[in-house]
């Protein structure tokens, strides 16, 4: 019999059972997704002075957490992902770990560092941002003059909207270290491309 067919008896199968036997099945299937999929990281930084001029550019990598991965997995198998992933957060310490929390990171300036996305999209156009890419998801934050300052600046991650200690992360990052002035301007890109994988 057709692999295709019997998957889809068993889908009929377990519908009708509903109840514990569902949840584990898409369980199951977030898991499957996880095992074929490698999410393949680029941050970029801008930081531009009061005369427009480029004061720094950098580019380095971050780590997808727990959390993270079940979000990419939900959407790709068409469910609402369960959280709203929008906010990037920046900090002066903290160690970045697959299971980490809000609670891991010190966070600079608050709650001014706190910033939603200007744009999430594929196939980011934006000249400076290295990481772009057709198959890659962009999430784009924008710092005018002012919005925040800080020294030392060298972790960054991306939550919910006005995060909680046991706040659950998209991602977090050690990135290069940066000072930010009140006149300076900063732009950050954050790129996820999914990789495939047997």
């Amino acid at each position: 019999m057709h692999i295709d067919r019997v998957f889809n008896e068993d889908i009929r199968l377990i519908e009708s059972v509903g109840g514990s036997a569902l949840r584990a099945f898409k369980n199951m299937s977030h898991a499957g997704i996880l095992h074929r999929l490698s999410i393949k990281s680029t941050l970029v930084g801008e930081i531009r002075g009061p005369d427009g001029k480029v004061k720094k550019h950098w580019t380095d990598r971050n780590l997808t957490t727990d959390a993270g991965d079940l979000y990419y997995a939900k959407l790709l198998a068409v469910e609402a992902g369960g959280q709203t992933f929008n906010t990037l957060v920046f900090g002066t310490a903290g160690t970045p770990a697959k299971g980490s929390d809000f609670s891991g990171l010190t966070e600079v300036d608050s709650p001014n560092s706190r910033k939603v996305f200007t744009v999430r999209e594929t196939n980011n156009l934006d000249t400076p941002n290295t990481g772009k890419g057709l198959d890659v998801t962009t999430y784009k934050f924008v710092y005018t003059a002012g919005d925040f300052t800080g020294s030392s600046i060298i972790k960054i991650v991306i939550t919910n909207p006005t995060p909680g200690a046991s706040e659950p992360l998209l991602m977090f990052a050690t990135i290069t270290t940066f000072d930010l002035a009140a006149a300076d301007s900063l732009t950050f890109w954050v790129n996820h491309e999914m990789v495939g994988a047997v």
